[in-house]
């Protein structure tokens, strides 16, 4: 019987019944024992089913956390992983070696530590690991038995340099791309600053030349612009007060200016540095491109 049947009061009620029929007992009232006896079921079945209950969720719970236990680094039941990876080492295909290697490194355990307990060496472990990254085809060529591992680790070591230069050549067009609108925003803001070919150039020189001192001796601020600030806002906000340059209006004043804002507009110094540079080449040749 569920413990949702009684309350309280329903207990307290049974326990007054206990004490009522013990007392007829004693008066000789042998009659009343199959009642007493239903009625202390039912007390025993009230008092027992919470601790039942009780019992099936520490159960849970102590089963739920030896599941953790097992998938944390260092317990039985990775232990046990790794000795069956141990065991069955030779007769595994080296990819499904190379995925049972980094089925077992999710759990934490480190590739020195897991090659002391296969027994065997962390350039293995980390060439087979190397199989594991190389292009399906590849793969499915080395299980067909096509290729060797050695290729099929070579193919890899390809595979991954190949993306390594497309991912530097795509960041590198993406760069020249935010360079390119860099410096019409650098040009833009010359001409409405009323200043011409002649003053942009010496400006735009000045400029490059202040930015690379703060980067070689490593004076520039570690703060960055506000997510969402304008470049309009940036330009305004970091106008040099006299107190920094009171030369207004000259060419160093203006230089200061630009490298300021150029520098919280651009946070990526090679993006800021080429457009600087395509923004001086404007200046000297306006039909550059």
């Amino acid at each position: 019987m569920s413990v949702a049947h009684f309350s309280k009061n329903d207990r307290a009620t049974l326990e007054n019944r206990l004490r009522s029929l013990r007392a007829c007992l004693k008066r000789g009232a042998q009659h009343l024992i199959l009642p007493l006896c239903r009625a202390k079921a039912r007390l025993v079945s009230f008092i027992a089913d919470p601790l039942e209950e009780e019992s099936r969720y520490l159960s849970e719970v102590l089963r739920k956390k030896g599941a953790l236990r097992m998938k944390s680094p260092g317990t039985t039941g990775n232990a046990s992983t790794v000795a069956d990876l141990k065991n069955r080492w030779d007769t595994l295909h080296v990819l499904d070696r190379a995925k049972a290697i980094n089925t077992i490194r999710q759990s934490g355990i480190s590739i020195r530590s897991l090659a002391v307990q296969l027994g065997r060496s962390e350039a293995t472990l980390r060439r087979l690991l190397e199989t594991a990254r190389a292009p399906l085809l590849d793969r499915t060529l080395a299980r067909q038995g096509k290729i060797s591992t050695n290729e099929l680790v070579r193919r890899s070591k390809a595979a991954m340099a190949s993306r390594a230069a497309k991912n530097r050549e795509t960041l590198e067009c993406e760069r020249t791309k935010a360079a390119q609108k860099a410096c019409q925003e650098i040009c833009a803001w010359l001409r409405e600053e009323g200043l011409g070919e002649a003053h942009g150039e010496a400006i735009a020189d000045e400029a490059r030349r202040k930015m690379a001192a703060a980067e070689y001796f490593e004076t520039l601020p570690a703060s960055k612009a506000p997510l969402g600030t304008s470049l309009a806002e940036i330009i305004q906000r970091l106008r040099p007060p006299e107190s920094i340059n009171s030369d207004v209006g000259s060419v160093d004043w203006y230089a200061d200016w630009l490298t300021r804002w150029a520098y919280f507009a651009w946070p990526d110094s090679s993006v800021r540095d080429k457009a600087l540079g395509l923004a001086l080449a404007k200046q000297i040749n306006p039909g550059i491109f």
